[in-house]
């Protein structure tokens, strides 16, 4: 665990998002705090804790991606 002081709380403002699929996803959670988080966790059990825009956390993720479309 880090030894920076540990956020309560983040805002984000989702009007600003133009991506539907987002939005129908936001509207489909019942608790977006633990949807967020599972999620997250979920990136860095694959990806670790680097930077989502890092190149090659990208790269892994458009693999990831490749891959699951090759074998569904």
């Amino acid at each position: 665990m880090s030894e920076q002081k540990q956020r309560e709380q983040y805002n984000w403002n989702f009007k600003k998002e133009k991506n539907l699929k987002f939005h129908d996803w936001l509207n489909a959670q019942s608790n977006i705090s633990e949807s967020l988080i599972t999620l997250v966790l979920h990136f860095v059990d694959q990806y670790g804790i680097n930077d989502v825009t890092d190149y090659e956390v990208s790269k892994q993720m458009q693999r990831d991606l490749f891959m699951k479309e090759e074998f569904y």
